[in-house]
């Protein structure tokens, strides 16, 4: 049935949470040719899967995802549903670190379905180009992290003299 399109239900299929099924339904109601969209932006603005714009006397505020294609959105929501639950990958990561700033799990599945219709753009569009898992390392960052620690017992009043992890781990050793 989808024949001439095997070729790309293969390449999306390597996507977490995308299965041959959800592959096909984003390829009927979407479209393998992305000159139709100016970037990857506005293809998950189309998909309904881009955060929302509201703007009040130069303020930027929150705002619920745009409508776009209802079908489109809610496989691409499914498909996050699936990889948001496959441990060890980059969805996986982004979705714990999201859950933690956004706080409701509905809003941090709308934004990886938002980073998936931006990875279907790049893989519908060129070629050459295949999905390659970037596992948790990307999201994690140690030293940002370590500095939004220190900046967070500073703001509580706790004094903190910057050290590096080598000079913990000898102290951790000198004292055991």
């Amino acid at each position: 049935m989808m024949t001439p399109y095997n070729e790309f239900i293969k390449k999306l299929d390597k996507i977490p949470g995308i299965d041959k099924i959800t592959a096909q339904i984003i390829i009927a109601e979407g479209t393998t040719d992305m000159k139709k969209f100016k970037d990857a932006k506005s293809f998950a603005a189309w998909a309904g899967v881009a955060s929302g714009n509201h703007e009040s006397a130069g303020k930027k505020k929150r705002a619920k995802a745009r409508k776009g294609n209802p079908a489109l959105k809610k496989a691409l929501v499914i498909a996050a549903n699936g990889a948001v639950k496959k441990k060890n990958t980059f969805y996986n990561a982004k979705y714990f670190r999201l859950t933690m700033k956004t706080g409701p799990a509905n809003k941090a599945k709308v934004a990886i379905a938002n980073r998936m219709a931006m990875a279907i753009y790049c893989i519908l569009s060129k070629n050459n180009v295949r999905y390659h898992e970037m596992g948790t390392a990307r999201v994690v960052d140690e030293g940002k992290k370590i500095k939004n620690l220190i900046n967070q017992l500073k703001s509580l009043g706790v004094e903190v003299n910057h050290c590096t992890k080598e000079k913990i781990e000898a102290v951790v050793k000198v004292s055991a």
